[in-house]
């Protein structure tokens, strides 16, 4: 049998391993400090934790200077692998969120990062362009953690996608995670149905946008998301009798958002000739949201018109009623 083939055997010069060693020494002083000062947390000892902190935390500065020095004399792939991790230690332990990109950035490119955390990695570095608004380097970073099985990563690569400018891709990859996690059983995240909705309305692709806002409001039913797809629909229907409907299913779900929503109901009611049901919108409007100046006014006349309006209607139909 052929023998397996073994791992190939990590590549340090003579001069680098020279170099590394105080950069070990130094890194490994303040691991330990920080290993200490976990015990005394443990054990419930938080003034002498907190000291131990410190402690560490200047010896990871103090070892800076030696591990960035390994900079020139790093070479090789895993060279330059070796300081990308010793610097990340201290980035991360110091706090240093751009020491900690830079560091990423070395790991990975070097091709050499660790398998085990290769997604994690891939995935911060991701992360951290995406805040930059370098959404071509997220996009390759996140697709990266994707494919590595980072679970994290999809929904920051579908709003790298559609900040980036490559909407389509950005819609392509939302509606393909939703029905996978639909199929899987897997939770569903908002943000699946959030930004892709914000880039399609953007776009003016009405219709696209509110498959995403309708299969938010189904999947996250809260008052919120209930109002704004509701409203959403209000704007896109021209016809009074849609729009009332729709402000009657406001109402009836109890997701009236203020004096605006009630005074729309009540002139909505008043000009489809239903004046007992413009009545009702007032009197629920007072009962429920606190009335503006502005509103309280508008409300007023149109209760006046309308209380007259409904003794001459009532008595009209009633006759035409009684007839028929």
């Amino acid at each position: 049998q052929k023998e397996a083939a073994k791992a190939p055997a990590t590549q340090y010069s003579k001069e680098f391993k020279a170099a590394a060693g105080p950069a070990q020494a130094a890194l490994q002083k303040a691991q330990t400090l920080s290993d200490e000062a976990k015990k005394l947390q443990a054990a419930g000892n938080a003034a002498d934790a907190e000291a131990k902190k410190a402690e560490a935390k200047a010896a990871y500065m103090a070892a800076k200077p030696a591990i960035d020095a390994l900079v020139p004399v790093a070479k090789s792939p895993d060279e330059q692998a070796f300081v990308g991790e010793y610097q990340l230690q201290v980035a991360i332990n110091m706090d240093d969120t751009q020491a900690q990109r830079l560091a990423f950035d070395r790991i990975l490119t070097s091709g050499k990062a660790d398998p085990s955390k290769a997604a994690a990695y891939n995935y911060f570095s991701g992360a951290y362009a995406y805040q930059d608004g370098n959404y071509a380097k997220a996009i390759e970073r996140l697709t990266a953690a994707k494919q590595l099985g980072n679970k994290d990563a999809e929904s920051i690569l579908i709003d790298a996608y559609l900040r980036g400018g490559q909407t389509e891709q950005g819609i392509k990859l939302a509606r393909e995670a939703i029905a996978a996690r639909k199929a899987s059983g897997q939770p569903l995240s908002d943000d699946l149905f959030t930004r892709p909705a914000v880039a399609l309305q953007k776009a003016n692709r009405k219709a696209e946008m509110m498959e995403f806002v309708l299969g938010r409001v189904q999947y996250f039913p809260t008052r919120e998301y209930w109002n704004n797809a509701v409203d959403m629909l209000v704007q896109q229907n021209t016809a009074i009798d849609a729009k009332l409907d729709l402000l009657r299913l406001k109402s009836t779900a109890g997701i009236m958002a203020d004096d605006y929503d009630y005074a729309t109901y009540s002139y909505l009611a008043a000009e489809e000739g239903l004046p007992a049901e413009s009545l009702a919108a007032i009197a629920e409007a007072r009962s429920k949201v606190k009335v503006g100046a502005a509103a309280a006014t508008e409300m007023r006349d149109r209760e006046v018109k309308q209380r007259a309006r409904l003794a001459t209607d009532t008595k009209a139909s009633l006759a035409g009623s009684e007839a028929s």
